[in-house]
């Protein structure tokens, strides 16, 4: 199996403890696996910055071939062996776990979502967080921060980003899937860190916010 990783970054968010866990993620062979930071052109919008670069490693993962894509975003440190545990569950799109930088902090795994901006994401019941710890579970998507898109998907779906000021592009890929039917799927067990700036937030079912905080 030959994978892509894809690193979307401005080159102010570029952490070298994300790029050295990324550069770290094992596999069988290694020769298999190739790496691209995507850092030119910083000037527009965050979200269309982002959907941009990663129609560049989509179109890059079909020309070259890949069996698949792994993105991952520049201020997520992942741990070693999360592309062997992504790859191994058998599913379309395999999300990894990682909180999100904003208000209430949630794990980035939505368990419903809806087109007109319904979401519920999974740590909004922490009985139903910590039961799901550790593993493999269905959900509606939401979160390519660390995320495995088998090349079939790709074929089918172009990255895309209507309201770049509103939105990522995670929201509408997460609907285009659920719309053709990719199944998607999240593992609890590829336990991720988002910096933000001075901290790190790590997902964590004993804390009562179900996050911990780690000076960055």
């Amino acid at each position: 199996m030959r994978v892509l990783i894809a690193v979307p970054a401005k080159r102010d968010m570029l952490y070298q403890r994300a790029r050295d866990s990324i550069l770290d993620l094992r596999w069988s062979d290694r020769s298999q696996v190739d790496t691209i930071f995507l850092v030119d052109g910083d000037n527009d919008i965050r979200w269309a910055n982002l959907c941009r670069k990663l129609k560049k490693a989509r179109t890059l993962a079909l020309e070259g071939g890949y069996d698949a894509l792994l993105t991952v975003e520049s201020d997520i440190i992942v741990p070693e062996d999360a592309l062997e545990t992504l790859a191994a569950v058998e599913a379309d799109v395999v999300y990894g776990l990682f909180v999100l930088r904003f208000p209430p902090y949630h794990w980035n795994v939505a368990t419903r979502m809806r087109p007109r901006g319904e979401v519920h994401f999974l740590s909004a019941n922490p009985q139903a967080a910590g039961a799901a710890w550790g593993k493999v579970i269905p959900c509606e998507g939401h979160g390519q921060g660390i995320c495995l898109i088998r090349t079939r998907v790709l074929e089918a779906i172009e990255f895309r980003n209507p309201h770049p000021d509103l939105r990522a592009q995670d929201w509408y890929f997460s609907f285009d899937c659920q719309r053709l039917g990719f199944s998607q799927m999240a593992d609890l067990a590829v336990v991720c860190g988002h910096i933000d700036g001075e901290v790190i937030y790590w997902p964590d079912p004993n804390c009562q916010r179900l996050y911990r905080l780690e000076d960055a």
